[in-house]
């Protein structure tokens, strides 16, 4: 349980999961399957092609891009990536500012650090 020193820091709490509420609402309006809205966290600009999934506890930060047909799956963590066509992350991955291929798989549990590129068609993980 939370407790909040102040009203303001509550109706602040409110505003932002509300406000990323409305992001991710916005995602499943474009076609996404979103597997929990309330454990999905967009924190920057999310841009999405066709036939999107996202699973549980998907954090995205800064600016992300994905692909047609890319599967996030839960507990992944994307900074400043772009992640190709039919791509799958797999569960309890991060990645942070990276460019992946299209039809490649990265994870489970895999770390990518910033300025990595991945090219098509590779398996990480």
């Amino acid at each position: 349980r939370h407790y909040y020193h102040s009203t303001e820091e509550l109706l602040l709490n409110i505003k932002i999961k509300i406000l990323n509420f409305i992001k991710v609402k916005k995602l499943t309006l474009a076609g996404a399957k979103i597997s929990d809205y309330g454990s999905v966290i967009i924190e920057g600009d999310l841009t999405i092609g066709k036939n999107i999934y996202i699973g549980r506890n998907v954090i995205f930060r800064g600016k992300v891009k994905l692909s047609d047909e890319v599967k996030i799956e839960n507990n992944c963590e994307l900074t400043d990536c772009h992640i190709g066509g039919k791509t799958i992350i797999k569960s309890n991955s991060i990645l942070d500012e990276c460019d992946i291929g299209k039809e490649s798989s990265i994870g489970p549990y895999s770390r990518l650090r910033p300025k990595t590129t991945i090219g098509d068609n590779s398996q990480i993980g």
